[in-house]
This record gives C-alpha cells, structure tokens and sequence, in this order.
C-alpha cells in the first residue's frame, strides 16, 4: 500500500510545480488574443491570393490621366479684366508661340483704324494671289475676289482664316512684313514687352513668340478700348458662298458668362485659348497655352477660370465690380486704360515684365499626346504610299512600302497650322459630299487603320474630324488589299486636297464613296 501512495504525491507534487512555472504564460492568455491570431494564421495562409487580387483592385488607379498641357509649351494665366489683377498665374512670362491667338492683334488694328474712320464695315477688301495661297484653315478666297471688312472680322474670330488675316494685313499696309512691323509696335505701345509678330495669320515662325501675360493684356484692350466691337468675339457662326462656319470657341455655349475671345493651335504651339468672362459684373481674362488636346484646353481653362471666380467672392475688394459696356452697361463705362468712372478707383498698368532673349530659338515640336481614348497601333510601322498616281481615267496599280516611322514622315507642308477645323461646320451641299480621300492600299486591315491614324494626328485641319473607312478589295495577285480613306467631301474639295497632297509628295486620290 505504501507504493502506490507514494506515486500519487509525487505526480501531484509534479503538477504544482508546472503551474508554478507556467502560470506567467497563462496569465497573458485572452480569448480575444486568441482570435487575432488565429485571423493572423488564416491571413498569412491565403496572403498569395489576397495579395493578386488587391494587385488587380489597384491596377487601374496606378494609370495617371495626361496632364491638360505640354510641360514645354504650357502658360497659363487668369487676370482681373478691370484693374490687372493676376488672380492665377503659371509660366505666363515664358516665351510661347501664338498660333491663331496672333488674330487678335491683326483685329486690334483693324478696330483701330475703324475707330479712326479709315475704314468701315463694308469697305471692300482685294485679296491678292499670295494672301489667296495661304495654309488652311482658310476662307478659299481667290486672286482679285473682295471682301467686306466686317466679313474678314468674321471670318478671323469665327473660322480663324488665314487667307483673310493677310487680305487685310495687305490692305492696310500694303504689305504683310509691313503690317507685322505696326503689329509689334502696337504690342509695344500697350505694354506687351514680350511679343514679336512677323505674320498677320498666326502662321509657324521662330521669331513669333508671345507670353501668357502678354496675351492677357491684348485681349483687355480689345474689350475696353473698342467695345464696340467686341461682340465680334462671341460670333456664333456666319455664312460664304452657301457654306455655315461654326465658331471653334466651345465656352461660348459651354462656360456661364463667356463672350469670347480667340482660339489656335500649331503643332508647335499646341492648342492655345484666351478667353473673356462675365459674372455678376466682375470681368475675368484667362489664357491657357499648350493644350495637348481642345477637350483639355477648354477644361484647364473652365477650371482656372472657376477658380478664379471663387477667388472674386472670397475676396471682393481684390477684384473690381466693373460697369462694362459691351455687355449693356451704361456711362460712365470702366475703362482702366483710358479713363477712370467717378464710382471709384481702379488700378490698370500697361507694364507687363520684360521677357529676355527675343528673337529666339524655336521650342521643340513635340508630338501632342492622344486624346483620351484614342486608339493607336504603336506596335506596326507607319505605311505611306509611294507609287505615283496615273491619270484617274486610267487603271491604277497600288503599291505599299513599310518605312520606319519619323516625327516628319508626313510632310509637315501639308497640314494645317491655324485653328482646327471642328466638326460643327456645315455645308448646304452636306447632301453631295459623296467622296472620298485615299491615302493608300494597305496589306492588313490594323496597318490600314494605323495609317489613318497617323495622318489624321499630322492633319488636323482636313482629316481629324472626317470619317475613317478601311475598304477591302481582292488585289493584282489574289491577296485582299485594304484602301484607308477618308470622307466624305465635295467632289471639288477632295480633289483639292489631293493636289495639295500630291505638291509634296504624296499619294493621294479622290474616289467615290458609298457610306
């Protein structure tokens, strides 16, 4: 009977002893705890999975949206039109290329010598062989055709004609370089230190260049130095030879308050924009340079031009209540430039800062980036026909080389370098436009649809709001072919472009085309 017993106290006794030294463990032990790590384990386990699908739920806020501007070309700025103010105010010294913004000064001259009595609405203008041979965008004014002074003013603030711009450089002073010469000086003379004109248009030189600032300022003047004139800005639309032109200003319907003022674009400016705005009497100028896109231009510019609406409420003593008479108001008229109305002071300055190294080296042409969801075939080479046409009467014989593609693989000649042309513009013959552009026969539809791509970028003013069409045709040897077109135009206004394309180099034809 002893042994028994004494095992009994010695397991009892090694029992106590194990609670002893494990009781500091216990004591740390919650259920709550227990929970956690449990959650841990079953965490880290399946951590693989959960980790590529929070990668997938990521993925599409990693993509960044393209910024509004160029970073090379960009400028913008937003002033009290009244007093001067700079409410906002991004690179708007830097030396930048107008574009069709030059327009604005073009047109300040003339409202001046109409102002003078030199001129009047419905004097006639003469075109001349070389202002009827400018790029478009254009009017199609021919050699010893007139026109009125009021429809070249419609003509520059609504379609943004270069062949008009330069009818009346002409007609002024005799001379284009001439007119540009009194162009820079008027610029100088109302405080725009930064400008230098060579061109009446907007057309691309080196030497053109302008700022934020200076754009600023010249459209101030245009509204209160000759009101009267102003509502020109806000044209709609006017009518020549049966054909509606349709303004490229979209804040005129889409932004409260606008009435103006000008848009431009080259390739080497990018989408330019100043615009006019009123709101509960308080008059705001913004400029915006560079646009990668219009859509991202006219954004930018309703989003500073929103804040600088929000700026005017929070702070009304900074930004003046103005009395402004091309928007019905009644004397005395604010005119910070001239006079001073009796109801209060206004502080207006023609200084503008000075902007060092003029003439200056041209900035690099960078491509614009796609608009937002604009497809591109990055992975295939640029196609351009190369055989030369036959007569059309004749049976033609297509021909596709692949080349390597280059920045100017497409003759810059060719393309536009004043305002878009925008879908809006509308023909009374729209019901005859039953042709087509073709630019090649390609071996693959994708390539075909590239090619397309890839002139209508390089070509804004013809081809970036035509219709695209891929037409597939059994060629010489059997194999499908596929003819890239453009459409659908005029019998007379396809053939056009392709004289024009062929100028350079190009092959192009124009062919009947069946929607």
């Amino acid at each position: 009977m002893q042994g028994p017993r004494r095992l009994s106290w010695g397991v009892l006794v090694g029992f106590l002893v194990g609670i002893a030294v494990l009781a500091p463990s216990f004591s740390s032990f919650d259920p709550a705890d227990a929970a956690e790590r449990t959650k841990k384990a079953r965490t880290t386990k399946a951590a693989p999975k959960a980790t590529q699908k929070a990668t997938q739920k990521r993925a599409p806020r990693a993509a960044k949206a393209l910024p509004p501007t160029t970073p090379s070309k960009d400028a913008a700025i937003v002033v009290d039109g009244a007093s001067g103010h700079i409410i906002y105010s991004r690179n708007a010294d830097e030396p930048r290329f107008p574009a069709s913004l030059t327009k604005m000064m073009t047109l300040y001259v003339l409202f001046e010598a109409l102002d003078k009595g030199s001129v009047k609405l419905d004097s006639q203008f003469v075109t001349s062989t070389y202002a009827s041979g400018m790029f478009p965008t254009k009017l199609g004014l021919k050699p010893g055709e007139t026109i009125s002074v009021e429809l070249a003013i419609k003509a520059l603030t609504v379609l943004s004609a270069n062949d008009a711009a330069v009818v009346i450089a002409e007609n002024l002073s005799a001379s284009e370089p001439r007119f540009a010469e009194r162009m820079t000086a008027k610029a100088r003379q109302i405080g725009m230190r930064g400008t230098h004109f060579e061109n009446a248009s907007g057309l691309p030189d080196p030497q053109q260049v302008t700022t934020a600032s200076d754009m600023a300022m010249l459209g101030r003047h245009l509204a209160y130095d000759y009101p009267q004139y102003f509502h020109y800005f806000a044209t709609p639309s006017f009518t020549y030879k049966g054909r509606v032109y349709n303004t490229h200003d979209h804040l005129l319907n889409s932004y409260s308050g606008t009435d103006g003022i000008k848009t431009g674009y080259t390739r080497a400016s990018g989408f330019n924009l100043v615009s006019s705005v009123v709101r509960d009497n308080r008059h705001l100028v913004g400029v915006v340079m560079g646009g990668i896109s219009v859509p991202s231009r006219d954004r930018e510019m309703m989003r500073i031009l929103s804040e600088g609406f929000e700026y005017a409420g929070n702070n009304p003593t900074l930004v003046v209540t103005a009395n402004l008479p091309w928007r019905g108001g009644r004397p005395p008229y604010t005119n910070p430039f001239k006079s001073t109305p009796a109801s209060g002071p206004l502080v207006a300055s023609n200084e503008a800062p000075r902007v060092p190294s003029l003439p200056l080296t041209p900035l690099s042409p960078l491509a614009s980036a796609p608009a937002p969801g604009e497809s591109v075939v990055a992975s295939l080479p640029e196609v351009i026909t190369l055989a030369p046409l036959a007569p059309l009467s004749e049976p033609r014989r297509e021909i596709t080389i692949a080349i390597t593609p280059t920045p100017d693989s497409i003759p810059g000649q060719l393309f536009s370098q004043g305002d878009v042309t925008e879908p809006s513009v509308l023909d009374a013959t729209a019901a005859l436009k039953h042709w087509a552009i073709q630019i090649g026969a390609f071996a693959s539809e994708p390539i075909a649809e590239a090619q397309l791509v890839a002139y209508a970028r390089q070509a804004l003013d013809v081809f970036a709001f035509a219709k695209r069409y891929v037409v597939a045709v059994p060629g010489n040897d059997g194999q499908m072919l596929y003819r890239a077109r453009f459409g659908m135009f005029g019998e007379d206004e396809a053939r056009q472009i392709c004289r024009r394309m062929m100028d350079i180099g190009q092959t192009c034809f124009a062919a009947q085309q069946n929607e």
